[in-house]
Formats: C-alpha cells, structure tokens, sequence
C-alpha cells in the first residue's frame, strides 16, 4: 500500500509536470528551450509513472526517509522548472536578451537538476546526456538568434509611432512595477536553485548509498578490499577486487579498483598498464562508477581523444563528482580540447565553481588564475 506521503508527492509530481508542459506547448518565445525542458520532463515523468507498481512490489524499500527525500527532491526540481518555463517563454525583447547568459547557465543548471534527482531515485535513466547538452545548446543558441533578429527588424507595415512606443514598452516593460516583477521572479528562481544545491548533495549521497549500493551481495567484500588497501595490505586487496570483478554481475565498484591497481601501478610496485586500467575504468564507469567515469575521461586525454574525454567527465560531472567538475572545467578552458576547438569560459567557471564549492583547492587556484571569480 502506498504511504500517504509518497501518494501526494506522485500527484504533486504528475501536476507539475502537466503544468510544465501545458506553459511549454503555449510559449510565445523562447519555444525551442521550453520544448527541451518539457520533453525531459516527459521522460521523467513516465519513469515517474512506473513507482507506482514497484511501491507495491517493494513497500520497505520505497518506504524509506532517504527515498522519501529524493523524491521530495524531484519535486522541487520541477517547480524551479515550471517557474522557469514561465519567466522565459512569456517575456522578450532587450530584458531577455540582456538576461541571455544567466537564462543559459540556468537552463543548463535546471537539467543537470532533473538528471541529478532522477539519479537519487535510482530509475536509471538520464534525460540530460552530454550529446542532449550540445543539442540544447544549439537550440538555446537558434532561440536568442531569433529574439535579436526580431529586435533588430520590426514590422515594416506599423506606424513610426506604434514602433516606437512598442520599443519603448519594451525596453520599459509598460512600467516599473513590471521590471520589478520581473526581477523578483528571476531573483526567487535563483534562491530555489541554492537551496536545491545544498540539499541535493547529502540527499543524492545519502540516496546513492542507502538505495543503490545497499543491495549486491558483493558490496561487502569489496568493503573489505577497500579496508585492505588501506591498510596497505595491496596483495590481499587486489585478490578481493579481481574476485568481485570476475562474478556476474561484475562489482562496478571492483573493476574500479582493478582500473586503479593497473593506472597506478607504480606506486604499488607494478608496471602501470594504461590501456587495461582503461578497459577496467570503461567496464566500471558504464555500470554507473563515477570515480571510474572520471578515470576514464583522464585515461582517454592522456590519448588526446578530447571528444570522448568531454562526454566521459560530463558523466562523472553530472553525478557531483569532484573530480570530475574539475577536470571538465579544465577541458573547456583550453581552447584544443574544448568541443569545436573553442574555450568555452562560461562552461568552464561553472565547473570550476563547483569543484571549488565542493573544496577542490586546484579549482579554487584555477578560477583566481583564469579571472573566473565573479
């Protein structure tokens, strides 16, 4: 029987996500974005559809607090969603254009949110992967386009005086109290997404460990090795990870460590074998370890395939891995691993930023180097 709390989040959920849609099916500018953002909602929602059926199989496992504050986490995601699709798609002209980078930063933010919260859920589907950023961008891109040239071209048929007022309504929004509406509704879209950063992170962790990783019988031993090689008991822990690697399902989290063993041999008193430790990282990093998605990414720089490197940091990225933000800040920064062998500045301070929230103290040295504080 489902909970009463988690009945109303699914209705709460289901609504907003009509809501979403509806405002995204009837905006007036900026259509191409509010379709991107209302289609990932779909994906999420017919994930979302399917709980019901799962809460029913498995009452106790959906009836846990840390599932409860995923959940609640999803929620809040779309209304910053839906609030978005409000502020973008019912406003234009100069107030928009001159808003355009903040509106991109967050469009960016708000899906890597939704991806983020359907991770906490554990549904096992991202709406936000990296080939749907570069076509996001490219519409967010095709949308400014058009707003500009709107600006720049007006109806030749209207009066001079009806153009003239129309600009000037424009750039004045009919009155101050509009502008300042305005304002206020940007400003409180931004409050939302702070509070969501500074819950998701322990909820995402939290929901991560207790409702994914608390299942596999296998999780223990490789508890055990990861004990070992703290202890520097290296031998005795690399037997643990290539017996956990070895079973089926393979321990994403031992063919890890036998990436690491191989890419860091040196300091164990091994070779270091590059393309195993790639082989590992890859094996690893597809069934979900961000630690291995973000050692791949290094593995395939190291190679200088810079496309490949990008995709695998987003992956790690898009999970709040550390190292990860860090290491994808730092490929859109230079210019000849950037995607289209242009630096992309933007992207960079907003990974480096996260890195550097997060403690990251090369990230920290990167933005005061790079001018990215502000």
């Amino acid at each position: 029987m489902i909970d009463p709390i988690t009945s109303m989040l699914l209705v709460q959920a289901a609504n907003l996500a009509i809501r979403i849609i509806q405002s995204a099916e009837a905006a007036a500018h900026n259509r191409r974005i509010c379709a991107s953002l209302s289609q990932k909602v779909r994906v999420a929602n017919a994930s979302i559809e399917g709980l019901r059926a799962r809460h029913e199989q498995s009452a106790e496992w959906f009836g846990k607090q840390t599932y409860k504050a995923a959940f609640e986490l999803y929620v809040n995601v779309l209304e910053q969603i839906k609030d978005y699709v409000s502020l973008v798609s019912t406003k234009s002209g100069i107030f928009r254009l001159a808003r355009a980078q903040k509106d991109r930063a967050e469009f960016e933010r708000l899906s890597h949110d939704l991806d983020w919260a359907m991770q906490a859920l554990c549904l096992g589907i991202s709406v936000s992967s990296y080939e749907q950023q570069m076509q996001d961008r490219k519409r967010y891109e095709e949308d400014q386009a058009e707003l500009l040239a709107a600006l720049k071209a007006p109806p030749a048929a209207a009066p001079m005086d009806a153009i003239l007022h129309s600009a000037r309504d424009e750039l004045l929004f009919s009155s101050p109290e509009e502008i300042r509406q305005a304002q206020v509704q940007a400003e409180d879209l931004e409050a939302k997404h702070k509070q969501f950063d500074e819950k998701a992170s322990a909820v995402f962790k939290s929901a991560r460990d207790e409702l994914l990783f608390s299942g596999p019988d296998s999780f223990g031993a490789v508890a055990d090795g990861e004990r070992l090689f703290k202890e520097r008991k290296y031998t005795e822990a690399w037997n643990v990870f290539v017996r956990e690697a070895q079973k089926t399902p393979p321990s994403p989290r031992a063919l890890y460590w036998l990436g690491y063993f191989t890419y860091f041999g040196p300091r164990y008193g091994e070779p270091q074998d590059i393309p195993s430790a790639q082989t590992h990282f890859e094996k690893a990093a597809t069934l979900g370890d961000l630690d291995a998605a973000d050692m791949l990414g290094v593995c395939l720089k190291t190679a200088k395939n810079y496309p490949e490197a990008i995709r695998w940091f987003h992956v790690a990225a898009d999970g709040n891995h550390v190292h990860g933000s860090y290491h994808l800040g730092m490929m859109y920064l230079v210019a000849e691993r950037a995607p289209g062998g242009r630096a992309d500045r933007e992207q960079a301070k907003f990974y480096l930023q996260r890195a550097a929230q997060a403690g990251h103290e090369d990230a920290k040295k990167q933005l005061e180097r790079n001018g990215l504080e502000g």
